[in-house]
């Protein structure tokens, strides 16, 4: 299963984030997040480069990226 999760840089995205991939081993998640206030690229630094998570600089508005990302 794959799972989409905007502002995942933010206190309550970033625990989300890793409270799913600890409950569920076969969840993929994509991190939307603009890097707006409340953003800290250092709360999932240590998830880089895992199978299981990607990060997507980008805005929830963006219609063409949102589709692209939902089709995947």
């Amino acid at each position: 299963m794959r799972l989409l999760i905007t502002g995942g840089l933010g206190f309550i995205g970033s625990n989300l984030i890793r409270y799913m991939l600890k409950k569920n081993r076969d969840i993929e998640i994509v991190n939307l997040d603009k890097m707006g206030i409340g953003s800290n690229i250092s709360n999932l630094k240590d998830l880089e480069g895992k199978e299981r998570y990607r990060f997507v600089k980008g805005d929830l508005l963006d219609f063409t990226l949102i589709s692209s990302l939902v089709k995947e």
